[in-house]
């Protein structure tokens, strides 16, 4: 309580009304009970049927012409029947008194009134998040992402820009135990990137790097891990200019390894169009289980620091060995693939699968070249096939569900 505007400002609309009517009467009451003792002291209750007696109010009998003459103070309606008497010293001094802090209380009321009617807290709540957020490859580089959409048309948030922290328990060096520490997490704020325009709903992403707090996290170990990742964005409201803020948070409950939003933005009738319905929708995509940090360590051609069970690991191998070769790809003689469109494309090859004579199959430990290009169709990024000396764009794997 000891910010008294601040709680007030919170309470809901029919407390602060209650309150504003109640603050009201207990002023013109208690102003009124004053103006009754001055009349009490000055004995114009015993006088009241002398026609020579000076009264402090005139035209009043009772404490409720007292009431009444309060509430005429202090709302400047103007005496009428009801006036004070110049020769009343005590009364004038109240007067002016109740003046004064009447102009001072009404001002504060009235005050927390516009406050509350002019928050944008409502407009706030038009600005959603995606349920889930996702981890998986963006320009070569694992990204943690997250979708922000504003379902009202009619109005933009100006200069809105985005903050991410992830907040977990920490154990200092010097054994202090902190409950509770903030890290911040990137989203591109030396190049401008965390100031968006959200006409349309946006993918937030932070790329995850060795000054990232993820940079350690695998597939393997995410869910193990005890964070919760707050993603904030603020931005001012276009009909007021007053500044809101939109927050929500994720657990490693709620976060996807290897997933990706659908495209929601459709072109119809030579005019965009926008499907809410796909807001959270995800699909998923063939990403490798390691961390950050074990891909820089394979970009390196060093042993990645984690052990992947047999299973996974022989997953990861054959997905290199079969996709990449150094002089060409095996393709399937039929393959169905989708591009970022959602089309779907069929490639009919006569020619037997091709290997690499020279090298054979990779080893266990995947050169920098294979890396590279995992990754770059780990992004969903087209590949080149080369066959009777022709050659065409095709999209890199397939995904496993329509876009």
């Amino acid at each position: 309580m000891a910010d008294i505007f601040t709680t007030v400002v919170d309470m809901k609309w029919r407390w602060l009304m209650l309150m504003f009517i109640l603050a009201f009467n207990f002023t013109w009451a208690l102003f009124g009970f004053f103006w009754w003792l001055i009349m009490y002291f000055h004995e114009d209750f015993d006088h009241i049927n002398d026609g020579n007696w000076d009264f402090c109010l005139k035209n009043t009998r009772s404490y409720v012409g007292a009431f009444l003459f309060s509430l005429e103070t202090q709302t400047t309606i103007g005496y009428g029947y009801r006036v004070i008497s110049e020769k009343c010293s005590e009364g004038i001094i109240l007067l002016i008194i109740q003046s004064i802090l009447a102009a001072f209380f009404e001002s504060v009321l009235i005050g927390m009134v516009l406050a509350k009617a002019s928050r944008a807290k409502k407009r706030a709540e038009t600005v959603v998040f995606s349920k889930m957020a996702c981890i998986g490859f963006y320009d070569e580089d694992l990204h943690f992402s997250v979708r922000v959409g504003d379902i009202r048309s009619n109005s933009f948030l100006l200069e809105a820009h985005v903050r991410m922290y992830l907040i977990k328990s920490k154990l200092s060096e010097g054994h202090e135990f902190c409950p509770v520490t903030f890290y911040d997490m990137d989203v591109g704020f030396d190049g401008g990137t965390d100031r968006i325009l959200i006409i349309a709903p946006t993918v937030l992403r932070h790329r995850i790097t060795a000054k990232s707090p993820l940079y350690s996290f695998s597939k393997s170990t995410f869910s193990r891990q005890d964070f919760e990742i707050v993603v904030i964005v603020e931005g001012a409201v276009e009909q007021t200019g007053m500044t809101t803020q939109m927050r929500t948070s994720y657990t490693p409950d709620e976060i996807l390894w290897g997933h990706y939003f659908k495209q929601m933005i459709v072109r119809e009738r030579g005019q965009y169009v926008v499907n809410f319905a796909l807001f959270d929708a995800v699909y998923e995509h063939e990403t490798l289980p390691y961390s950050a940090e074990d891909l820089d360590r394979l970009k390196t051609g060093q042993d990645p620091e984690e052990e992947l069970p047999v299973k996974e690991e022989k997953k990861v191998k054959r997905q290199i060995n079969i996709r990449f070769k150094t002089n060409s790809i095996s393709m399937s003689s039929e393959m169905e693939c989708h591009n970022g469109h959602g089309d779907v494309c069929t490639e009919n090859n006569q020619d037997e699968t091709t290997t690499d004579q020279t090298h054979g199959n990779l080893s266990s430990t995947p050169s920098l070249k294979d890396i590279n290009d995992l990754l770059q169709m780990s992004n969903g990024d087209c590949i080149r096939q080369s066959s009777g000396g022709s050659s065409r764009q095709i999209p890199a794997l397939p995904i496993s569900s329509k876009i």
